[in-house]
């Protein structure tokens, strides 16, 4: 069962959902190959991990205009899925990782 970022907010759960969330979508994406939305996403989310490894820190324009995966879950999947849950904290807390212990 899946925890919500809101319930944990750290800069270590935040890695954690970002790892799990890699692995996930690498696992769908060779499962389902002609799925391009998923290779979306994975280079998305590869793209954030190594922006959070710089400790880049990125405008709220940037983020929004960089990552797309929160949106592409609300609109591809179900609110109760944990897969787009993930990807919907990681968008959102993308913002506040900065801020976050």
């Amino acid at each position: 069962m899946y925890t919500r970022l809101s319930k944990i907010m750290t800069k270590e759960y935040y890695q954690q959902i970002l790892k799990s969330a890699i692995i996930e979508t690498k696992m769908y994406c060779d499962k389902s190959p002609e799925i391009v939305i998923y290779l979306t996403i994975y280079k998305q989310l590869l793209d954030l991990q190594q922006n959070i490894i710089n400790q880049t820190v990125l405008t709220k324009r940037e983020i929004e205009g960089k990552y797309t995966f929160g949106i592409i879950a609300v609109r591809n999947f179900d609110d109760d899925d944990e897969y787009a849950q993930k990807l919907m904290d990681l968008n959102g807390g993308a913002l506040d990782y900065k801020n976050m212990l």
